[in-house]
């Protein structure tokens, strides 16, 4: 018994991860899928196989939970931003295990090495701001940092420990006074930051991307924030009294106008499996309310209206 082909290194879960392996005795398989730390993800028997051919992405799908970072400028490991597996296959007679692999939480095939984001390469950031970059390559990575601001300009460099996924964090903190920031990754990536003054009521919203990445956009208005009680009644022999027995808070977030491209990436924020919004260094889950958006309208740019809640009974947003 051994296995005859496994998909390739960081192919995305998203789409098919076909395992197939030969089972010439012709007895009963039992195909269990675990993470590297040994979570079972799932299980799957063939009867009295001689072959066997199986999909193991839909096991995968649900099982990965990004958290994200909020870190000083600089690499950082992105291991846990995606699932390393290995599939166990046992029959009667023996037990084998298939080569560990990595896989990444995208929809489509990636090249090596390459940025993972949705967001165009000109973006804007405020001067407490915060961005987190996704890269995949075989080897580790240096990223140039320029920040200049009226003709003093500073460049400073900074090297990944180690191949493989990788996230460099830029915090436009670390760069006092910069009004524009520029990260150069080697060939692979430019990607250049315009600072821009914070202003009262912007949000950041951060979210799991179809790329594989955690994406970062400041909403610079929060239209309103509504608030939503139920109350439960009951009468004393002289009076009724009140208890409030659930409160949901809303907010009405809209952005810049944007170009297409750009709208086209924030339109992931309705669909995202996780969103957040960014609170100084400490993010706090949130819930997109908001269903549908034009994204597009000839001859005007567009922006993205959200309304967003906390994922936990009773939490509220607004400060």
């Amino acid at each position: 018994m051994h296995f005859t082909s496994l998909p390739e290194a960081y192919a995305p879960f998203g789409a098919a991860l076909r395992y197939s392996l030969t089972n010439p005795s012709g007895s009963n398989l039992q195909i269990a899928v675990r993470r590297d730390d040994g979570t079972l993800l799932g299980t799957k028997q063939f009867l009295a196989a001689t072959t066997c051919d199986i999909d193991i992405a839909p096991m995968l799908r649900h099982t990965l939970e990004m958290t994200p970072l909020a870190f000083d400028s600089g690499f950082y490991s992105g291991a846990r931003r995606c699932l390393t597996v290995e599939v166990e296959a046992s029959n009667d007679a023996e037990t084998i295990l298939s080569e560990r692999r990595t896989f990444t939480a995208t929809t489509e095939p990636i090249q090596r090495p390459s940025p993972l984001t949705t967001l165009p390469t000109k973006r804007l950031i405020t001067p407490d701001g915060y961005d987190e970059l996704t890269f995949v390559a075989e080897e580790p990575l240096e990223a140039i940092v320029t920040s200049s601001a009226g003709y003093h300009t500073t460049v400073e460099s900074f090297a990944s420990p180690t191949g493989g996924m990788q996230l460099f964090c830029l915090h436009a903190s670390d760069f006092p006074r910069a009004e524009r920031i520029v990260v150069e990754v080697g060939s692979i990536a430019t990607i250049e930051y315009t600072v821009v003054p914070a202003i009262e009521g912007m949000q950041h919203v951060a979210w799991r991307s179809s790329a594989g990445s955690i994406e970062h956009y400041t909403f610079p208005t929060t239209e309103r924030v509504n608030l939503e009680t139920t109350k439960r009644y009951h009468r004393s022999p002289t009076a009724r009294h009140a208890h409030c027995t659930s409160i949901e808070e809303r907010m009405q977030l809209c952005s810049n106008y944007e170009t297409p491209a750009m709208m086209r990436a924030l339109s992931e924020v309705l669909t995202s499996e996780q969103v957040w919004l960014l609170r100084g260094e400490e993010y706090e889950a949130v819930d997109v309310v908001t269903l549908a958006a034009e994204l597009h309208r000839h001859g005007t740019l567009r922006r993205l209206s959200i309304e967003i809640r906390s994922t936990h009974n009773n939490g509220t947003l607004w400060n």
